[in-house]
C-alpha cells in the first residue's frame, strides 16, 4: 500500500477590503440575529439551553426579542442546577 502523504489545497480566501469597525460590527449584529432567526422557523415553541457564557446568553436575548415582536412570550430558557455543587453547575 503506498503510505505517502498528499497535501493540497482544496479552498481559498478571497481577499476583500477591510471594512470599517462600525461596518463590521453592524455586519456581524446582521447576520447573527438573522442566523437566530433562521433556527427559531417552523415552531412556535422554542427555548433556549443557557450554559452561563455570553454566546448562549446572546442567542436567548434576541430569540427572547424576536419572540415577544411576534406576540409570543412564552420563550423559555433553561439551564442544569446540580443540588450539591458539581462542577459544572451553572447557577
Amino acid at each position: 500500500a503506498d503510505r505517502q502523504v498528499t497535501f493540497r489545497r482544496y479552498w481559498q480566501i478571497e481577499p476583500s477590503q477591510r471594512p470599517s469597525r462600525s461596518d463590521a460590527a453592524e455586519e456581524f449584529r446582521h447576520l447573527f440575529v438573522q442566523s437566530v432567526e433562521n433556527r427559531m422557523r417552523g415552531t412556535p415553541a422554542v427555548g433556549a439551553m443557557l450554559s452561563g457564557g455570553l454566546d448562549s446568553s446572546s442567542i436567548a436575548c434576541v430569540a427572547s426579542l424576536r419572540a415577544a415582536a411576534q406576540r409570543n412570550p412564552k420563550f423559555k430558557t433553561f439551564s442544569l442546577v446540580f443540588d450539591k455543587g458539581s462542577p459544572t453547575d451553572e447557577k
